[in-house]
């Protein structure tokens, strides 16, 4: 596959710009294949109260982009564990309902109907404040069973699938850190403990560029997935 990077940066270019709007919040596209980032675009606001340019190199929180981060793992060296296709009742007997007959790719891709586990618990009445553990909330979700609609038929947002892949990554003897640490030893570490509470569960040491990755910058991110891309992607926040 050729790929025309000059057309590439004068899209994203034109794209970025769009967002340049006063008092605006703002945004960037980096353009990275396999072999290295080509080019990092952006424009509007990083911090709306201090007027801060956003950047490429502005850091912000990756929140659920460290989903992608996950699914680069689970299909790099996590497929040594588990394939796309494997129902999740392959890898967690527990799950004896419908959501057991998932595929791992259903679970990621957001079509799997599972419920997000978040929101349940909340219309139950539990507040976001409330502690819960990863063993609890795997019982509670083998307990529950049932899905909001057939496997495939929608798309619908859930954090669910995501925490019942690594469930079952686990169970194979292979926690995200092990995991994630296998993808590039040389320039990626993980701390613990864990962070702030609302980020991710491991913070992450880019010995490259010297920056966390519970909030980090785009080029950090691009090359966690450059160890993992074959085609050329574009990272946007």
């Amino acid at each position: 596959m050729t790929v025309n990077w000059q057309h590439a940066a004068d899209v994203a270019e034109q794209i970025t710009q769009s967002w340049q709007q006063p008092g605006a919040p703002g945004g960037a596209i980096v353009l990275f294949d396999a072999h290295q980032i080509h080019s990092a675009h952006s424009a509007g606001l990083a911090d709306l109260a201090q007027q801060t340019p956003f950047s490429p190199d502005s850091v912000v929180r990756f929140a659920s982009i460290t989903k992608h981060i996950f699914a680069a793992l689970v299909t790099g060296p996590g497929r040594h564990y588990l394939s796309l296709d494997d129902k999740l009742v392959q890898h967690l007997p527990q799950l004896r309902g419908a959501n057991g007959q998932i595929t791992v790719g259903q679970a990621l891709d957001m079509s799997s109907g599972l419920p997000d586990v978040r929101e349940t618990l909340s219309l139950l009445g539990l507040s976001v404040y409330n502690a819960t553990s990863a063993a609890d909330l795997l019982h509670f979700v083998a307990e529950e069973g049932e899905l909001n609609y057939s496997p495939g038929s929608e798309i619908s947002y859930t954090n669910t699938g995501y925490r019942l892949v690594e469930e079952a990554l686990k169970a194979k003897g292979c926690a995200f850190a092990t995991c994630f640490s296998s993808i590039s030893a040389n320039h990626w570490r993980l701390i613990s403990p864990p962070p702030k509470p609302g980020l991710i569960s491991y913070r992450v040491w880019c010995q490259v560029t010297g920056m966390m990755v519970s909030a980090g910058c785009f080029p950090a991110l691009a090359c966690i997935f450059r160890h993992q891309v074959v085609s050329p992607v574009a990272c946007v926040i």
